[in-house]
């Protein structure tokens, strides 16, 4: 099922709209169909495809809740040391 999935709909190529296969009506009643954003992207002149993966990120961060996470990064990681000691000395770097 499409809702279950975080989808955003790009309409491509906007810079070359004289060869259009699909309306602007078109796609935003598709993306309304589909419970999912529209957005008209070119990548040529880089309009609308920031926004574009934006919402999708907005999305999924909605998704995934606020309490998905560590409420607070530490800026640490922690490495636990195993408890035996290997038998052979390594001779690797």
């Amino acid at each position: 099922m499409l809702t279950a999935l975080a989808c955003v709909l790009a309409g491509n190529k906007t810079d070359l709209s004289a060869q259009r296969k699909v309306s602007t009506e078109e796609g935003k009643k598709l993306a309304e169909r589909l419970k999912m954003d529209f957005f008209e992207t070119s990548a040529k002149d880089k309009s609308m495809v920031d926004d574009s993966f934006f919402a999708l990120t907005r999305d999924i961060k909605k998704r995934l809740g606020e309490h998905s996470g560590p409420s607070k990064p530490s800026g640490t990681v922690l490495v636990s040391k195993p408890d035996d000691k290997p038998d052979k000395k390594s001779k690797c770097c």
